[in-house]
């Protein structure tokens, strides 16, 4: 067992459940990023892997919980720390969607390109986490 091991940390250069894309993504400042008077609800990770042959990237999610607000001075507050992370928001405006507000940016990583999305839920989001809630979502191409 302990030759196996061994054997895929020689292969693959990593050990069992590393993703440098992964460790990228949660080393950038987004990746670390607490909005203010936000509080952490929810966290999810995904390693870069295929499914049926077809790439999945890895991803980082995070969800807080905001206070009432407005929106839109809440999700600029998340761009301006973005593009001091270095992050280029792109030039759109922001898209709107019923009860929710998001802007994306992208970033040049170590590891390779990222993509940024940021997105405020004025109304609690659709897998029913209630309230005001900011979704900061870091994938990497």
């Amino acid at each position: 067992m302990v030759a196996a091991a061994f054997v895929l940390l020689m292969v693959n250069g990593r050990g069992p459940g590393s993703d440098p894309k992964l460790d990228a993504l949660k080393g950038d400042p987004m990746g670390r990023y607490t909005p203010a008077e936000g509080h952490l609800r929810d966290t999810r990770t995904g390693t870069e892997h295929t499914t049926l042959g077809k790439p999945v990237a890895a991803e980082y999610v995070r969800l807080f919980s905001l206070p009432q607000g407005d929106p839109e001075s809440q999700l600029q507050a998340v761009v301006d720390a973005a593009t001091d992370a270095g992050w280029i928001v792109n030039g759109d405006p922001v898209f709107r969607l019923e009860d929710t507000l998001t802007k994306a940016a992208t970033k040049r990583l170590s590891t390779g390109q990222a993509r940024l999305s940021v997105t405020v839920f004025t109304n609690g989001t659709p897998s029913g986490v209630p309230g005001v809630v900011l979704m900061i979502h870091l994938e990497h191409s």
